[in-house]
């Protein structure tokens, strides 16, 4: 599994560095994966529960979303025991209101060019 992988080569930097390492898995746009399919939802609880299991601690992992999975695919709220079982997964949610957006713009895309930052 990719878990394990991933934390074969944890240890390898570990051993290499003599210093504890830590490795933090980015996921984007989880709800993009996730569409519809209700096989890709368990296959992110799994990969977040093999962390927990695998990584000890050592492995984290960051989702994001631009909106909730209940919210943009209601179809999959039949399997609300589920989504409780993910989130709890995720215990820690941060929200980003979508008027925030401009200034992330401005300052990420924006302000790294010539055109942008005039």
């Amino acid at each position: 599994m990719a878990v394990e992988a991933v934390e074969s080569y944890r240890q390898e930097l570990e051993a290499e560095s003599e210093k504890p390492v830590k490795i933090v898995l980015l996921v984007g746009e989880v709800t993009l994966f996730i569409g519809g399919d209700y096989q890709r939802l368990s296959e992110l609880n799994a990969l977040a529960e093999s962390i927990d299991t695998i990584g000890d601690g050592n492995i984290q992992m960051v989702a994001t979303a631009q909106s909730e999975i209940e919210d943009v695919r209601p179809g999959l709220a039949a399997k609300q025991l589920d989504f409780g079982i993910l989130k709890d997964r995720f215990p820690h949610q941060y929200h980003l209101p979508s008027h925030h957006a401009g200034e992330i713009v401005q300052r990420r895309l924006l302000e790294k060019t010539d055109d942008g930052a005039g």
